[in-house]
């Protein structure tokens, strides 16, 4: 069979039809729309495989994340839809792209929690009070061409800005004042501590889990 004979472009376009967004959790995603002939579709794919970044200015954090989605739309051509996700890490981006890579992706969970204050200033008994708070964790996936330890974990900061400040909620045992009456930075304080971590390697890369917690301490 002859190869076509194309009259108009001979090379892939981008088309208009850009679509992009923001999740809750701050991850951006951008699609893309290319257009070419139907018989070049195998070298288009292979300039765009999984993980390439994204060519729009403004969404360079944002990656490939699968082969894009081909559709032959007429006699001889063809359509791509191109769909990049990131999450933006301002000032770090380009020291984690040298070794982070996949996109980092980010999810919250909440669970009941409490802590103690020993002793208050009119309380002679010095009983401990008990209260209960909801505390946020937040789990970060990512590649890793680095092996993870304790010294180079990346969520710390995306921890720091995006986990939600608890507040004690309610008084669950003890002589201490109401929950709703106690003072952070004087009755207790807020502490994300250093996140946990495990990890899995396959033929010298990581695949990465990092954990971050928040928590309420006595100020005592």
């Amino acid at each position: 069979m002859p190869t076509p004979t194309y009259k108009g472009s001979t090379k892939w376009k981008q088309q208009r039809g850009t679509s992009f967004g923001s999740s809750r959790e701050g991850q951006d995603h951008i699609e893309l729309k290319y257009r070419g002939p139907s018989h070049s579709v195998h070298s288009f794919l292979k300039v765009w495989t999984k993980n390439k970044s994204c060519p729009e200015k403004g969404f360079s954090h944002c990656k490939l994340v699968q082969a894009p989605s081909v559709k032959e739309d007429s006699h001889g051509y063809s359509t791509a839809v191109l769909r990049f996700e990131g999450i933006e890490q301002g000032g770090g981006e380009a020291q984690l792209g040298e070794r982070v890579i996949s996109e980092i992706t980010y999810s919250f969970n909440a669970n009941w929690l409490s802590f103690r204050i020993d002793k208050f200033p009119n309380n002679e008994k010095e009983m401990p009070t008990w209260y209960s708070y909801l505390g946020e964790s937040m789990t970060a996936r990512y590649t890793s061409q680095e092996r993870p330890t304790k010294d180079n974990l990346i969520g710390g900061t995306y921890a720091q800005t995006h986990l939600t400040k608890p507040e004690p909620m309610r008084k669950d045992s003890g002589e201490g004042p109401k929950a709703h009456l106690l003072t952070q930075n004087v009755d207790y304080v807020w502490i994300i501590p250093n996140g946990a971590f495990t990890y899995e390697e396959t033929g010298g890369f990581y695949d990465v889990t990092e954990v971050w917690e928040t928590f309420l301490e006595s100020n005592n």
